[in-house]
């Protein structure tokens, strides 16, 4: 038996690692690291701080953070579907 630590796939999901295969691909492997290594420290950051942050955000403004970051990783996954589309579309018409 093992112990999965539920807060790593919210983190570094599905999502997240697509989007790194996406952004090698787009800006090289440095770029990717280096945002890769940001974001962790960014995480980091965030939830060694989290008392902190929700004593001055209050419920209300979790609440409203959590809406707009669905509504950015919506964006960001019709940007990718599209992509794929169009790049599925452009495969089958030629260059």
């Amino acid at each position: 038996m093992g112990v999965v630590p539920i807060g790593i796939p919210l983190i570094v999901g599905p999502a997240v690692l697509t989007l790194l295969l996406i952004l090698v691909h787009a800006y090289g492997y440095i770029s990717t690291l280096l945002c890769l290594i940001l974001n962790f420290l960014i995480v980091w950051l965030v939830f060694s701080q989290s008392h902190g942050i929700m004593q001055v955000m209050k419920e209300g403004g979790a609440k409203g953070i959590a809406k707009v970051s669905s509504l950015l990783l919506a964006a960001f996954a019709m940007m990718m579907v599209r992509m794929g589309i169009k790049g599925w579309i452009d495969l089958f018409n030629g260059p």
